[in-house]
């Protein structure tokens, strides 16, 4: 009788329970259905996703994203990338590129062909890649019969052949003077994730074994000096993590400063005299002193530092080894898959966001002409529109309430205007928003197109060429342009689930709204950063502080989590005007219209089975909304709805 009194307790407990969540999840929501086939797609992919069995106001993550890990390998935003790029495949490859006269639509197609042959073993260019290090002095993985010259090496990776993997060098021309500009190299991101991101001594060792392997070329040159594994990541260890530090912190958006620091530096063996003599290699030749400027000054400087401190061999053999590390991905399938770890599947999704991005230095528009044509051809731009314009709405009207705003510090140059947010989207840029002055691309040589592209943008502002590279490799949907005031939409930004004009307002909310308010909350931290008075700048600290001091672990980038954490609540403040006309996901109405729209916030976030801690994914930010805990009846003190909760805007 004790079992079966014990037994009876047991599933009275668990019955409680469930009622309990369900009665949190039923909340009235929306009388009117929607059936169509967005919202059809839309549940098919969300509701197997969520584990009804998790109570929300615990972990939110694994609420909405239990069942999206159990059944795939990538994350939501990889997936919807995947299927964007598909569709440009398809039109590139449908498309006929003449080999000459070809316009940037024809340029980007044939440039991400090139790309895509390389990625899925279609063409090898092996070869042609060492032959083009060897012209920079790269000899590695053989240790130089003569000393090698950092200066020229660095030029020539830049300016010659677009593998820049430590410093970024272009040129200004202005009418009063010939300008070189030095930043932190535009592949140096690539370099640090994939270092930072080894978990064990011996998976770093097999890819170095491999890249040796096989830019060792000639193998009868048996008394040719190589180097070792220790010794690369001996020097590695300290240039890497130096440089890392003061890429971190270096202002990529601030005014150009002259580099003196570079161009004199005796203990470095760097003169006026030396840097001339470099440069004209080039036929690079300026009129009166050598200009010489930055953004990164602090990049700049430890850069020097370590010449100074390693010697010029230690230092040329680290950019040797940075630079055959990112030629290598323009090289062959299997040296891809080894900068993947061998995985095929990871290695597929992120080579699509590689050749993207490269063909994107094109035309920021022009690779999804053919997509975005369809887009401009549904009412999705009014709609999407829309909710750009009311979320940039409610984030002006809580900024100007905030008590330290400033009227004299501009976070967006036009709070009315879409033009630089949906310049991807519209039928002028597409022909026309080219990089400079371009080429005829090769369709079956990815080496020879990006050599000539590297050529062609020389004298191009590179800040917002590598701020797109980087966005679209981390499947961001939006870039902040320098100099703009305003951010930009990327071209697959307006694709389900993110957004689809036929979806409940949550929905596109909670996808495309939510990419509006981490925006605009990039900008406005950018923004009191730089020019606000002390007391802004310790609360945007104290913010920043309160987030790293989550219960929910480290999340991959706080800098990102900060300009979401500013911007959720004009999200959230947006969409109320738009709820009491919403409907609901037909299969889905037990959900209120703002549960709705932190699931969509949540489940755009859905990480693969690939990634380690997903706690931090929603909860890291969602614990400190308000509105969150209301909408979910979470108790106080509940995890998601913690008694200390940090404060923004």
């Amino acid at each position: 009788m004790a079992a079966i009194a014990a037994a009876v307790f047991l599933c009275a407990s668990l019955l409680f329970v469930s009622v309990l969540i369900g009665m949190r999840l039923t909340t009235s929501g929306p009388e009117m259905l929607c059936s169509s086939s967005a919202c059809r797609d839309y549940l098919d992919l969300v509701k197997p996703s969520i584990n009804t069995s998790i109570d929300p106001c615990r972990s939110f993550t694994h609420f909405v994203c239990d069942g999206w890990e159990r059944d795939h390998v990538f994350s939501v935003r990889q997936r919807q990338f995947s299927e964007v790029v598909e569709r440009v495949r398809e039109s590139t490859f449908t498309l006929e590129i003449p080999v000459k006269g070809q316009n940037e639509t024809q340029m980007a197609a044939a440039l991400f062909r090139s790309c895509d042959d390389v990625v899925h073993g279609r063409s090898d260019h092996l070869t042609l890649v060492r032959e083009f290090l060897r012209s920079a002095g790269i000899t590695w993985p053989q240790v130089p019969e003569n000393p090698g010259d950092l200066l020229y090496t660095l030029l020539c990776t830049s300016l010659r052949l677009g593998w820049d993997a430590v410093v970024t060098f272009t040129i200004s021309k202005t009418p009063l003077a010939d300008v070189l500009v030095v930043k932190p190299g535009s592949s140096f991101p690539f370099i640090y994730d994939k270092t930072a991101g080894f978990e064990t001594d011996e998976g770093k060792r097999v890819y170095f074994n491999e890249l040796k392997r096989a830019f060792r070329g000639d193998r009868r040159n048996v008394t040719a000096k190589m180097v070792s594994y220790e010794d690369t990541i001996g020097v590695e260890s300290i240039a890497l993590v130096k440089l890392a530090e003061a890429y971190s912190v270096s202002e990529r958006n601030g005014s150009l400063t002259r580099a003196q620091a570079f161009l004199d530096a005796p203990d470095a063996g760097l003169s006026e005299a030396r840097w001339i003599a470099a440069l004209s290699y080039f036929r690079i030749n300026f009129t009166g002193e050598l200009n010489l400027v930055t953004r990164s000054p602090g990049y700049v400087k430890t850069l020097v530092i370590l010449w100074e401190a390693l010697g010029e061999a230690q230092m040329h053999s680290f950019v040797s080894w940075c630079t055959v590390q990112v030629a290598a991905l323009y090289s062959n399938r299997q040296l891809i898959l080894n900068y993947y770890d061998k995985d095929s599947h990871k290695a597929e999704v992120y080579s699509d966001a590689f050749c993207v991005s490269r063909a994107m230095l094109m035309s920021n528009a022009a690779l999804f002409a053919a997509y975005t044509f369809q887009v401009l051809r549904s009412d999705t731009m009014v709609d999407a529109r829309e909710v750009t314009l009311s979320v940039r709405r409610a984030f002006r009207d809580r900024l100007e309430k905030w008590p330290h705003y400033d009227e004299n510090i501009t976070v967006v140059s036009n709070w009315t205007s879409l033009d630089v947010p949906f310049r991807s989207f519209t039928h002028e840029e597409i022909p026309t928003f080219a990089r400079g002055s371009l080429v005829d691309m090769d369709v079956g040589s990815l080496v020879h197109n990006w050599v000539l592209l590297s050529k062609a943008l020389t004298g191009t502002p590179m800040e917002n060429v590598v701020s797109e590279l980087y966005a679209v490799y981390k499947f961001r949907y939006h870039v902040l342009p320098q100099g703009e005031g305003d951010f930009q939409l990327m071209p697959y930004a307006l694709h389900f689930p993110m957004y689809e004009g036929s979806l409940p307002a949550a929905v596109n909310y909670g996808g495309l709204g939510a990419v509006v308010g981490r925006a605009l909350g990039g900008l406005f931290v950018d923004a009191y950063r730089r020019y606000g008075e002390p007391a802004s700048a310790a609360v945007l600290a104290d913010a920043k502080s309160c987030l790293l001091d989550g219960q929910f672990g480290a999340v991959d980038s706080i800098e990102d989590l900060l300009a979401e954490a500013y911007g959720v609540g004009a999200l959230v403040a947006a969409y109320k005007l738009a709820a009491p006309a919403d409907n609901s996901v037909e299969g889905m109405q037990a959900y209120s219209s703002m549960q709705m729209l932190f699931i969509a916030m949540c489940h755009n976030k859905c990480q693969g089975s690939m990634k380690g801690n997903k706690d931090p994914e929603c909860n890291a930010l969602l614990q400190y909304v308000p509105e969150f805990a209301d909408a979910f009846q979470c108790e106080a003190g509940a995890p998601m709805n913690p008694s200390r909760r940090c404060q923004f805007i």
